[in-house]
C-alpha cells in the first residue's frame, strides 16, 4: 500500500515539473519570437542607412579614382618631362665636354705658341717681346687665373706677333743693347730686315749684323767687314745705305738645298738636330744657365752615379731632373708628385724608394723608372727616335704613346720614327681621335714639349761639357754619347 502511494506521488510530481517545463519553453520561444522581430526591425534600419550612405560612398569613391588617373598621367607627363630634360641634359653635357677639350686644345695650342714665339724672333727682338711672353707664360702656372684670363695673357702674345709681322713688310728699326766683339754692352739702333738684323753703335764706330751667342743676355755684334760699316750704319739710320747681302743667295747652295729638300733628306736633317730648337727661349736658357751654377753642382755626382748604375748618359738624366722640377729636391704639384724626379708615389714604391724627397732616392728611382720605361719601347726602334718615345712614355704613359703610334699608322706615318709620332700626340685631345683609341684622352701636346725641352736641355749641358774639354786639352776627336741615345 505504502509502495503504491509513493509510485502515485512520484507520477503526480514528474507531471507537475513537465507543466511548469512547458511553460518556461513558450515563454523563451515567445521571447525568441519578439528578439527575431526586432532584430529584422534593426536590420532593415540599418539596410536602409547603408543604402542611403552608399551612394554619397560611391561617388566619393569614383571622385578618388579620378583624382587618382589624373595623377598617374600627370606623373607620366613628369616622368616624359624628366626624360626629355634628361635627354637635353646630357646633350648640353656632351657639348660642354667638346667645348672644354676644344678649349683645352686650344690652351695646348696658345700655349706652345707662346713658349716658342721667342724662337721664332731674332735674339735682338727678345728686348721689344720678351715681358709679353714672360707674363703669358707665368699665367699658364698661376692657378688663380682663370682660363679666360691666362686666354687673355696669351691671345696679347698673338697680337704682339702680328704687330711684328706687319712691321716686318719693309723691314722697321728699334733702339736697344748689344754686344761689342770687345765683350762691351752697347746702346743703339737695331734694324730688321727680311731675317737679317743689324746694328749701329750710339757710342762708338760700330756697326754690323747680328747674332746669338751662347751665354749672352743680349744680341751680338759681327762686323763683317770695314768696307761695309758706313753702309751699315747708313742703312740704320737712313733706311738706306750698302749692306752684305747675295740676292741670288748663292746659286750652287739654292740647288744643293733644292736637291737635298725634294728627297726629305733636309727634313731628316733638320728634324734630328734642330727641331727640338724652336722653342727655346731666353727666359728658359737664363733660367737654366742659373741654375746650372746654384743648383747642378750639389746633384751632378748623384746624376753621374745613378746614370752609370744604369747606363745612360747622366747629362740625359740631369735634363729629365730639371724638365720635371727645376731640380728642386723640395718640389711637389697638387697631383701628389714630389722631389726632384717628381715621382708619384706608386712609382716611388715600384722602384723602392722609401723618401721621394731625399735627392739620392729620388734621381736613383727617376733612373730606374726611366731604364723600365725605355725596355718597353720595341728594339726595332732606331736612336734617337727610340729615347724620344721613352721620354714621352715616362711623361704621358705608354698606353698613350702607343695610342699615337696607332694613330700616326692610320694616317700613312710611320709609328717608329718620332718626327711622324709626335705629330700625331696633339690629337689625343680631341674626341674625333681619341674616342677609339683604348687609352681615351690625354693632353697630348705635353709630352712633344716635354720631348722637345730635354733635348734643349741635354744639348746645353754637352756643348758645357765640349767647351771644358777643349778649354783642358788640345782638339781631338770627342768620344760618342752614351748608350741610350748615341745621337743626341
Amino acid at each position: 500500500m505504502n509502495y503504491l502511494k509513493q509510485t502515485l506521488l512520484i507520477g503526480l510530481l514528474g507531471i507537475a515539473a513537465l507543466s511548469v517545463n512547458a511553460q518556461s519553453f513558450n515563454s523563451a520561444t515567445d521571447q525568441a519570437k519578439a528578439d527575431l522581430k526586432a532584430s529584422l526591425v534593426e536590420l532593415a534600419q540599418v539596410r536602409e542607412d547603408i543604402t542611403a550612405e552608399k551612394i554619397p560612398l560611391i561617388r566619393s569613391v569614383s571622385n578618388i579614382e579620378d583624382q587618382v588617373i589624373r595623377q598617374r598621367d600627370e606623373l607620366d607627363r613628369l616622368r616624359r618631362l624628366r626624360d626629355n630634360s634628361d635627354l637635353g641634359l646630357n646633350r648640353l653635357r656632351e657639348q660642354v665636354e667638346s667645348m672644354q677639350e676644344q678649349n683645352e686644345y686650344a690652351a695646348g695650342l696658345l700655349d706652345e705658341f707662346v713658349r716658342s714665339f721667342e724662337t721664332r724672333i731674332d735674339y735682338s727682338e727678345t728686348q721689344l717681346y720678351a715681358q709679353a711672353a714672360e707674363d703669358a707664360r707665368l699665367a699658364l702656372d698661376d692657378s688663380n687665373m682663370s682660363q679666360a684670363e691666362r686666354f687673355q695673357k696669351q691671345l696679347e702674345v698673338i697680337g704682339v706677333a702680328l704687330e711684328r709681322m706687319d712691321q716686318l713688310v719693309g723691314g722697321y728699326t728699334f733702339e736697344g743693347r748689344a754686344l761689342a766683339p770687345n765683350g762691351e754692352i752697347e746702346e743703339g739702333r737695331y734694324a730688321v730686315f727680311g731675317p737679317t738684323v743689324y746694328f749701329a753703335s750710339k757710342q762708338s764706330e760700330l756697326a754690323g749684323l747680328t747674332y746669338s751667342k751662347l751665354n749672352a743676355a743680349v744680341a751680338a755684334v759681327a762686323v763683317p767687314g770695314p768696307e761695309f760699316t758706313a753702309g751699315i750704319r747708313a742703312f740704320v739710320e737712313d733706311g738706306e745705305g750698302t749692306i752684305p747681302a747675295d740676292a741670288t743667295l748663292g746659286k750652287a747652295i739654292e740647288a744643293f738645298f733644292n736637291e737635298i729638300r725634294s728627297d726629305g733628306r733636309l727634313q731628316q736633317l733638320v728634324h734630328r738636330h734642330y727641331s727640338h730648337v724652336d722653342s727655346f727661349n731666353y727666359s728658359d736658357i737664363r733660367t737654366f744657365t742659373e741654375r746650372i751654377q746654384t743648383h747642378l753642382p750639389r746633384y751632378r755626382d748623384l746624376f753621374r752615379e745613378e746614370a752609370a748604375n744604369v747606363g745612360i748618359d747622366w747629362r740625359l738624366l740631369a735634363a729629365i731632373g730639371y724638365q720635371e722640377s727645376l731640380w728642386n729636391e723640395k718640389a711637389r704639384s697638387p697631383t701628389g708628385v714630389r722631389g726632384l724626379m717628381m715621382l708619384t708615389r706608386a712609382t716611388a714604391k715600384q722602384m723602392g724608394i722609401k723618401n721621394r724627397l731625399d735627392p739620392a732616392q729620388s734621381i736613383r728611382g727617376g733612373a730606374k723608372y726611366f731604364m723600365r720605361v725605355l725596355k718597353k719601347i720595341p728594339q726595332r726602334i732606331a736612336e734617337p727616335d727610340r729615347t724620344w718615345f721613352a721620354l714621352a712614355s715616362y711623361n704621358v704613359g705608354f698606353g698613350h704613346l702607343e695610342d699615337a703610334r696607332k694613330i700616326t699608322e692610320a694616317r700613312g706615318g710611320d709609328p717608329d720614327r718620332w718626327i711622324d709620332v709626335k705629330q700625331s700626340l696633339p690629337l689625343l685631345a680631341r674626341k674625333k681621335w681619341y674616342k677609339d683609341t683604348k687609352f681615351g684622352y690625354a693632353r697630348g701636346w705635353e709630352p712633344v714639349i716635354y720631348v722637345e725641352n730635354i733635348r734643349q736641355y741635354y744639348d746645353y749641358l754637352a756643348e758645357l761639357d765640349n767647351r771644358a774639354l777643349r778649354e783642358r786639352e788640345p782638339p781631338k776627336p770627342l768620344p760618342q754619347a752614351a748608350p741610350l741615345a748615341p745621337s743626341l
